[in-house]
């Protein structure tokens, strides 16, 4: 039980530190995490009706602490949840590969941010066959402007996921400022500079 809790803990900050942190990415231990809470709540019931004195001769005191611990806790996280699963969280890929397919003519460079964002765009896009160039700088402000420099057209993919990367805020102020936005795609957005 307790390699069970803790490898999956110690896999989810390991991903977390490579990509932008989603509550999906640690739901394989939420059965662990959930039992260790029930008991935590259960002996908190036990703790709370001991303590009471009077109280301790109600029946079932335990039963109904940790109803009213669980109940105020679900009345708290149940709105936030209701957003979670109705916000489309999805990128959009599809669509942007296809508006690169028709904008971007061969030898232009495509500079996707962040980097680990290539593997969705490359499933839908192929820039062999499109002759253009991928490249995946992951923040270095030096290397995009050694890159604009170079060529002549220069298309920017960028996702929300920009602001988790090392150096990311001030990346995305670059390139706001050196680029022209030309669509976004359900939190994928493209530029050109």
């Amino acid at each position: 039980m307790i390699l069970y809790f803790f490898i999956p803990i110690i896999f989810s900050i390991w991903v977390a530190s490579e990509m932008h942190f989603m509550p999906r990415y640690v739901l394989h231990i939420l059965p662990a995490f959930l039992i260790v809470i029930s008991y935590g709540i259960v002996d908190l019931g036990a703790s709370i009706a001991k303590v009471g004195g009077k109280l301790s001769r109600v029946p079932y005191i335990e039963l109904i602490v940790t109803i009213i611990i669980v109940g105020s806790v679900a009345t708290i996280a149940f709105p936030h949840i209701k957003n979670i699963s109705t916000e489309a969280t999805k990128n959009d890929w599809r669509a942007a590969a296809d508006y690169l397919k028709m904008n971007a003519v061969a030898g232009d460079v495509i500079i996707i941010e962040p980097g680990y964002n290539r593997n969705p765009l490359l499933y839908y896009y192929n820039s062999t066959s499109c002759g253009t160039i991928l490249l995946y700088p992951n923040g270095n402000i030096t290397m995009i402007e050694e890159i604009v420099e170079g060529y002549d057209d220069v298309w920017f993919v960028v996702t929300r996921d920009i602001a988790y990367i090392k150096n990311g805020d001030a990346t995305l102020s670059w390139i706001q400022g050196h680029t022209a936005l030309k669509d976004q795609f359900k939190g994928v957005a493209i530029a050109k500079g």
